[in-house]
């Protein structure tokens, strides 16, 4: 049996919609949508409301960092660390990360590495 077409998905969308719909987050997936929403940010004209953070920016920083992401079970893994996906609005409230600085970046590493792996792992190694 196929996949259903979320029903707020018009044609001609290229299937970004369909990108997010349950089964379909992945890195390759989640792509297309950072695209678009960087170019609807250069969108002559169009403006964003005031005070609104850009979604992907800590998507693209973990990117960057050559971090990566699969779901499976139901969570979202981060390499050190899965997040349930269930119930997130549940956290939607619970404060942000403190730092998104290097510093605080590479403790985090650090920290994850040595639980996961009993030594560092990577860069900061």
């Amino acid at each position: 049996m196929g996949r259903r077409r979320p029903r707020d998905a018009e044609p001609g969308e290229d299937g970004l919609l369909h990108a997010v719909a349950p089964g379909g987050r992945s890195v390759a997936r989640v792509t297309p949508l950072l695209l678009h929403w960087a170019a609807l940010r250069t969108t002559p004209g169009f403006e964003l409301p005031p005070g609104l953070e850009d979604p992907f920016e800590p998507l693209i920083l973990l990117f960057e960092r050559d971090g990566g992401f699969h779901t499976e079970n139901g969570e979202v893994n981060l390499e050190y660390k899965a997040v349930r996906m269930a119930g997130w609005r549940d956290r939607a409230e619970d404060p942000p990360m403190v730092s998104f600085a290097a510093e605080a970046l590479d403790e985090i590493d650090r920290v994850g590495s040595v639980a996961q792996f009993g030594y560092v792992v990577g860069p900061s190694a």
